[in-house]
């Protein structure tokens, strides 16, 4: 019995030797996702400026490959960063925005750790944004409950501090700091603290494969760096502006990061055999001062720069490195890829997402055969098949040749009717198997034009198809407008006291000042430096009970505009169609309302004891393509016009944005209840003393703006009122409705 007792014992002793064996030889796998970072924010890009310097970042490039067209999955972090855990499009788990992804997709969902085999240890580093910590401490879209063997980060939406890492700390930018499920008061800079447990949990697991998501928050806002290295950057590029220096300095600190990771994983010995990815969560940031070079756009839009970033595979022990790619791949390609390095992929889950292995070892020159991208409720989408790029925004479609256009100058929609409508049906068939978002709202935003309208304005389709895009869209009307009337049969039903007729007669009073106080700005559309508009109630009408029209006598030249007018429904109106730009050489005036603030006069110069307040009470009406629509302004005209106070209303939220000193761009956000479109909206602005005082629906805050910075002491000001929207990126968008049924501008020398 012996010989057979002896070769029971080699057979599994050599089954041993083999697992060990295979286990050795599989790869471990790091993730690098940087946030925010510039297309030309990384000097391999030939186009980047002289400031840009990533010696770290290009020499990973030369261990690896580097795809000139490397996509993520949406224009903002949290859509990008669903799609990587999932293997695919983040849409299919409702997440179209950043306060989807905030939100969370079901918990009990598999993730990229869930799917290695068991023997890999995985670590989550930095920047979560898959779910915020609200039901702490159960703590359901928390790393360690997703799969993951421990980590070190934060969960909440968007930036952190990078100074202060406590968790006993509220504000902005602030949010506890996650060791596994602890909260912890850390001390450092975040993009130090990030890499330095990225080294420590490769020393502690060299021995044994592991998977480290090594989540960087910056260059993320808020804008926050040592001084000593901004004033190096400002010392040898004085050309630059702070804001640019401040970015540069927070990238030197992001690419010795990643140096000291890849030294890490060298001076173990174990990079040849770690399969690497370097990418970032979206395009460059406008407000952070990115550069995307040679790209249109910026973060949050679907431009190329947007959505197009640095992207760098690296693999030596199966790969050679130092080459470029230019077929376009996607985030989400990245879990296939590792499960295609480890072992394969299962066999019961269908991926969007596709191994890269085949590209880069040459094996297939083809990859995707469409991309599509969608933010859902906020109504912009695009496809890219082959070199074509089909992209709706602001109410408008494009067709872009990216091979010979990748900077998105020319629009050949018109002159090539046949591929808009083939890559127009492709999206509409993509997003049929996409989910609802999670926090509400259509997948496509009605009420604009739909891709099967251009399809159907296509001569080459068929009379039936046409038809049919017909009675569906007109069915999705009738179901709206049910919904709509049932809506307001409920609100009529609830009408408060509040808005009972009263018995004033029913036309505006208009009142003039007896003295001009300030003298009309040159540039106003309003001659009256200090007015107040009141209009009367009335249960007759739908807005409350505005009248229908006002006779031109009874308007006083100020408020002769013909732009400010009333609606059908008596309401009387801010109407800005497209603000600040042409039509056929036509210039549209700004909807507003300007009140003189000159430096130099004790009455109207904010930094003596009088005071100067605008009051308001409107309802945002209207927002087509549901941008921001700024209300009430403080603007300087010192120097540049800029804005440096504005009260905005955005989804439902209202939010004050104060700059921080008149000579800089950073914002500091305020903060109010939230009001439902439609719904009365009372607010103040008030100046007195250098202390700024907004106030929203009852609630008040304050920004002593003086003391922060005495360059407000030195400027003109006016104040404004009206209806200015924006788009997400902040740039001039549709038009929107604001009423006014008061709107009144007061000194006081108290």
């Amino acid at each position: 019995m012996k010989p057979v007792f002896f070769l029971f014992l080699s057979v599994i002793a050599f089954a041993i030797d083999s697992a060990v064996s295979a286990a050795a030889e599989r790869p471990n796998i790091v993730v690098i996702l940087t946030d925010d970072q510039g297309y030309a924010d990384i000097s391999l890009n030939p186009h980047h400026p002289a400031e840009v310097s990533t010696p770290n970042m290009d020499a990973l490039a030369q261990d690896g490959v580097v795809f000139s067209q490397g996509y993520t999955g949406g224009p903002v972090c949290s859509p990008t960063r669903a799609g990587i855990m999932i293997g695919g499009y983040s849409q299919s788990v409702g997440v179209y925005t950043a306060s989807d992804g905030g939100a969370g997709f079901d918990p009990k969902k598999k993730i990229f750790p869930g799917y290695l085999p068991d023997d890999y240890v995985s670590s989550a580093i930095g920047k979560w944004h898959l779910g915020v910590d609200d039901d702490y401490p159960e703590l359901k879209w928390h790393a360690l409950n997703r799969g993951f063997d421990e980590c070190y980060k934060f969960m909440g939406r968007g930036g952190h501090s990078y100074f202060n890492l406590r968790s006993d700390v509220d504000g902005k930018f602030m949010g506890p700091i996650y060791r596994n499920k602890e909260r912890i008061n850390d001390e450092g800079y975040m993009t130090t603290r990030l890499t330095e447990e990225a080294v420590a949990f490769i020393d502690r697991n060299k021995e044994k494969p592991f998977f480290l998501y090594l989540a960087y928050n910056a260059v993320h806002a808020p804008a926050e760096a040592p001084e000593e290295d901004i004033k190096a950057f400002q010392s040898k590029f004085p050309q630059l502006s702070k804001e640019r220096a401040v970015l540069m300095a927070m990238l030197k600190h992001l690419d010795d990061g990643v140096g000291e990771v890849v030294a890490k994983l060298k001076r173990e010995g174990i990079f040849d055999n770690t399969l690497l990815f370097f990418l970032t969560d979206n395009g460059g940031s406008k407000s952070m001062s990115a550069d995307n070079t040679p790209l249109r756009g910026f973060k949050q839009t679907l431009d190329e720069g947007g959505i197009r970033t640095p992207f760098i595979v690296s693999w030596p022990e199966r790969f050679k490195g130092g080459r470029t790619l230019d077929t376009p791949i996607i985030s989400f390609d990245i879990l296939p890829t590792a499960l295609d390095a480890v072992g394969g992929t299962p066999a019961s889950h269908d991926f969007a997402g596709k191994s890269l292995l085949p590209l880069v070892i040459g094996e297939s020159p083809q990859h995707h055969d469409a991309i599509f991208w969608s933010t859902g409720p906020d109504n912009e989408w695009a496809v890219r098949r082959g070199d074509w790029k089909l992209h709706w925004i602001k109410s408008r479609m494009e067709l872009i040749n990216l091979a010979e256009d990748p900077s998105e100058k020319e629009n050949l929609a018109d002159s090539n009717p046949e591929k808009v409508k083939e890559l127009s049906l492709a999206f509409d068939q993509w997003l049929k198997k996409m989910a609802n978002p999670i926090k509400g709202g259509p997948k496509r935003k009605d009420g604009i034009q739909k891709p099967t309208d251009v399809a159907a304005g296509n001569k080459n389709m068929t009379p039936r198809a046409i038809e049919r895009a017909r009675i569906r869209e007109e069915k999705q009307a009738a179901k709206k407008a049910a919904k709509e009337k049932e809506k307001a049969m409920k609100k009529a039903a609830n009408k408060t006291d509040e808005d009972a007729a009263t018995t004033e007669a029913n036309r505006p009073v208009i009142e003039a000042p007896t003295t001009n106080v300030t003298g009309p700005h040159p540039g106003s559309r309003f001659d009256l430096s200090h007015w107040k508009l009141t209009l009367p109630t009335s249960a007759e009408n739908t807005y409350g009970g505005h009248p229908k029209e006002i006779p031109a006598a009874e308007l006083s030249d100020s408020f002769k505009d013909p732009h400010f007018y009333t609606d059908s429904s008596g309401a009387m109106v801010f109407w800005c169609p497209v603000v600040g730009a042409t039509t056929e050489g036509t210039q549209f005036p700004r909807s507003e309302l300007r009140e003189m603030l000159q430096p130099g006069n004790p009455r109207n110069n904010w930094s003596f004891t009088g005071s100067h307040e605008m009051t308001a009470r409107c309802r945002v009406l209207e927002i087509p393509s549901d941008p921001k629509v700024v209300i009430g302004q403080i603007h300087s005209y010192t120097g540049k016009s800029k804005p440096l106070v504005k009260l905005q209303y955005y989804k439902g939220r209202i939010e004050a944005l104060v700059k921080e000193s008149p000579t800089n761009g950073k914002d500091k956000k305020l903060t109010f209840p939230d009001v439902e479109r439609g719904r009365d909206i009372d607010w103040t602005i008030r100046l007195q003393g250098g202390v700024l005082a907004i106030t929203v629906n009852g609630t008040t805050q304050e920004e002593n703006v003086l003391e922060n910075d005495r360059a407000w002491a030195d400027q003109t000001f006016y104040f404004k009122a009206g209806a200015y929207p924006q788009d997400n990126a902040g740039e001039v968008s549709e038009g929107a409705r604001v009423s006014f049924s008061r709107l009144a501008v007061t000194h006081s020398d108290d």
